[in-house]
């Protein structure tokens, strides 16, 4: 006869468990808080908020790269209260060339102290004006190019756990798929409106 041991889950699965739920409780609600929002302004303010939020940052944001991908310009974000926000257009070579050649080539960059990582080290002062200790960088591509990227950081080091960047990563995707929806609707409301005149 087969008997079934019905205590027997170990408090490692029980936790593995409570942290799926949480991550997909926080995505159900982080897509349906982005359907009320119509502007990418108000979308990536509010998106960049609740991650910020659900990883216990000081903050977090979205960026768009110029043609020559050499700069990048925050176009919202999210910081905690009495902070400068990060509005304002960077040079990817400040924060390092390493660094700056892993976003250009697409992959995601997830630093634990960038006074001690290889792709930021010597670039402190960069990091430090702008409040920035260790960071995830997830880079946006548009038909093979970098067309921008979500950011998440913390004013002092962190060891970021494969989870919270496989969550960055999530929000990104539908951070992305929000703007070109709402970048397409505000490209035909402008249209409509030349036509009009």
């Amino acid at each position: 006869m087969l008997t079934r041991n019905r205590g027997a889950v170990d408090a490692g699965t029980i936790q593995n468990v409570e942290q799926e739920l949480d991550r997909l409780r926080f995505l159900a609600h982080l897509t349906s808080t982005l359907r009320e929002y119509h502007t990418s302004r108000d979308i990536i303010a509010r998106a960049s908020e609740l991650l910020a939020h659900q990883l216990g940052l000081q903050g977090a944001g979205y960026a768009t790269a110029d043609a020559a991908l050499a700069f990048v310009t925050v176009q919202g974000d999210w910081v905690e209260p009495d902070r400068k926000g990060l509005a304002g257009r960077y040079r990817l070579e400040d924060f390092g060339e390493g660094f700056a050649a892993e976003i250009r080539a697409g992959r995601i960059v997830a630093i634990d102290d960038v006074t001690t990582n290889a792709l930021t080290v010597g670039r402190d002062e960069a990091f430090a004006a702008i409040g920035v200790r260790s960071f995830i960088d997830f880079p946006l591509l548009r038909k093979g190019r970098l067309a921008g990227l979500l950011y998440a950081f913390c004013d002092k080091p962190r060891v970021w756990r494969p989870d919270e960047i496989s969550l960055v990563m999530e929000v990104a995707e539908r951070v992305w798929t929000v703007l070109r929806r709402v970048q397409a609707d505000e490209a035909l409301h402008r249209s409509e409106e030349r036509l009009r005149i």
